[in-house]
């Protein structure tokens, strides 16, 4: 299990270790379902995701979110330094989402390399971080 320990003991659950073989393969998305979203801040509900460059040069990668209809709601670009990490918090308020519950994000490298990645989803102000990881990409016919 993984924590920043900066501040002391963990406050709250531990994300697992995610290993090469947890990896989003060269050329596939990462899918991630069941992610959430309020505007009011007060309520505390949003979608973070966790991105790791495995390789030793820059990635840039893209995330598009969805609805629950999986109706496109916009996206981003951003860069992750070499073997670098970012967690990019509240993923739906950049793209000026409503209310979201049952949404959808994917995240795609637009170099040809493997990736990690995770979505925590926080469904209110008490409530602990929930860590969903990528769907298995569907399987080749």
């Amino acid at each position: 299990m993984t924590t920043d320990v900066r501040a002391g003991r963990p406050t709250g659950p531990l994300l697992p270790v995610l290993t090469q073989g947890s990896a989003t393969p060269r050329g596939e998305r990462a899918t991630f379902r069941g992610l959430c979203y309020e505007p009011d801040r007060n309520a505390a509900v949003r979608t973070n995701i966790g991105l790791l460059n495995l390789r030793a040069s820059g990635l840039r990668v893209v995330i598009e979110a969805f609805d629950s209809r999986e109706r496109p709601l916009g996206s981003f670009r951003g860069r992750l330094p070499a073997r670098g990490f970012v967690q990019l918090d509240d993923i739906f308020r950049p793209v000026e989402a409503g209310p979201v519950a049952g949404g959808s994000a994917v995240v795609e490298a637009l170099e040809e390399v493997d990736f990690l990645s995770y979505a925590s989803v926080v469904r209110g102000p008490a409530a602990p971080a929930v860590d969903l990881f990528p769907e298995p990409p569907p399987a080749v016919r």
